[in-house]
């Protein structure tokens, strides 16, 4: 009898330890997971929410007169992005298993696509490489974002290319003026900025503002810049140490006119 009561209290000591060993290991693991959904949460907000190039595509395939309306679910992959063209699998996920409990996807191709971010240019090279199609899409979507996101350099098309440019010289300095075809302001300031038209253009705000502004710099020899806004017209002028350089987009009609005055001190 003494030996049966021994042994009934050695098993619930046992059990007793087993259950505390558990709820320590259950109470570390809610604790190690808490750190890591707080890390993760911390590392989310503390990076900006900026669309990815492939989100831009998608918007751009979705906007086109693709035949797509047989797919009530596709995706978008960017296959490369090569001399400024970004080229494009548009695919659908098919489930082939017999097994309602487990899932064997295959991707289909629908088309192979070619954009052309600088000509504003959607191409189905589906059937021909060689010999491309173009599909209409809603060109608003194209903007300097999708530029960046996908590390082109923004080069205006060619209709849109500065035409009569001439350079005049001054007393104290030189001037030249273009005009820009079928332009915005923005996009004639993105292209200052992106092409490196003048010296100190990285230190430009990366969009024309909206209203008048004065930025002091004060790095490799530029000391600030200044912004004037006013309707269809901005100003921007550059303060350097050895002299300054005064930038003026001006709105008339359709057209973007262009004119860049260096001056020396």
């Amino acid at each position: 009898m003494r030996n049966r009561i021994l042994v009934l209290l050695v098993a619930c000591v046992l059990l007793l330890s087993c259950k505390s060993d558990r709820e320590e290991i259950e109470k570390n693991r809610v604790r190690e997971q808490s750190d890591v959904d707080s890390l993760n949460t911390a590392q989310a907000k503390s990076k900006p929410e900026t669309k990815r190039c492939e989100d831009y595509v998608f918007q751009i395939v979705k906007s086109s007169d693709l035949e797509l309306n047989d797919y009530p679910e596709y995706f978008v992959r960017i296959e490369s992005i090569e001399n400024d063209e970004v080229k494009i699998q548009v695919y659908v996920e098919n489930n082939i298993s017999d097994n309602p409990e487990i899932k064997q996807m295959v991707e289909s191709t629908i088309a192979w696509l070619v954009f052309v971010p600088n000509e504003s240019k959607l191409l189905n090279i589906t059937a021909d490489p060689e010999f491309p199609t173009e599909v209409h899409f809603n060109k608003k979507i194209v903007t300097k974002n999708i530029f960046e996101s996908c590390n082109i350099n923004f080069k205006p098309k060619k209709e849109n290319n500065k035409i009569d440019c001439q350079t005049n010289q001054l007393e104290m300095g030189q001037e030249e003026v273009c005009r820009f075809k079928n332009a915005v302001l923005k996009d004639v300031y993105f292209s200052i900025i992106q092409n490196k038209e003048v010296d100190g253009s990285h230190s430009l705000k990366k969009e024309l503002p909206s209203k008048s502004d004065y930025c002091s710099i004060n790095s490799d020899g530029l000391i600030a810049v200044e912004y004037k806004i006013t309707k269809d017209q901005a100003e921007i002028r550059m303060s350097f140490d050895g002299g300054e350089t005064t930038i003026v987009l001006k709105q008339t009609g359709n057209d973007v006119k262009r004119t860049i005055v260096y001056s020396a001190d």
